[in-house]
């Protein structure tokens, strides 16, 4: 049992590391090289071609270069860091069948957010041209999807936590 909460301890001190380089050193950063627009996946109400297409154009090359590292390193990791560390805890907490079947909302968390980088790494390709709205607006849903997805990740621990914490003080 030690063991188990030392190694949570430890992925939960990692996924928060992770977290505080992302939202203290790169939105700020990218912010920056932006003129101040948002990052795309930092806006939970998704976006649209007009939106990624001045985003492009206030980076410029150097810019699109180094998200497109960011992308491919720090985010994804990070990403699988937090869908990791929400997985184990559900899948802890959750007594009945139905409730196990819950832990899957962090690996769909997961699947969603790469799903989303890969497809705003097209978009940000220096070599594309004009965004495809189409595109534009499936990585903007999946944006709004992974936020919602992680809301009720943490809306589903939340609960089987504190039922778990009934059911022990009622012995």
């Amino acid at each position: 049992m030690a063991g188990k909460i030392l190694l949570y301890v430890l992925l939960a001190s990692l996924t928060a590391t992770a977290l505080a380089v992302v939202v203290f050193l790169y939105v700020p950063g990218f912010a920056a090289m932006s003129g101040g627009l948002t990052l795309p996946e930092a806006r939970p109400m998704g976006y649209d071609a007009a939106d990624i297409t001045a985003w492009r154009a206030a980076l410029g090359p150097e810019g699109l270069a180094k998200y497109a590292t960011f992308q491919r390193s720090v985010d994804a990791v990070t990403a699988l860091l937090l869908a990791a560390t929400l997985a184990l805890p559900l899948y802890q907490l959750a007594r009945r069948r139905a409730e196990t079947l819950l832990w899957s909302l962090a690996p769909a968390y997961l699947v969603t957010d790469w799903w989303e980088n890969a497809m705003l790494l097209r978009l940000t390709d220096p070599q594309l041209g004009q965004v495809p709205a189409t595109l534009a607006t499936r990585a903007g849903t999946a944006t709004s999807v992974k936020f919602l997805l992680l809301a009720l990740c943490f809306a589903v621990l939340l609960a089987l936590w504190r039922g778990r914490k009934r059911r022990l003080t009622r012995h």
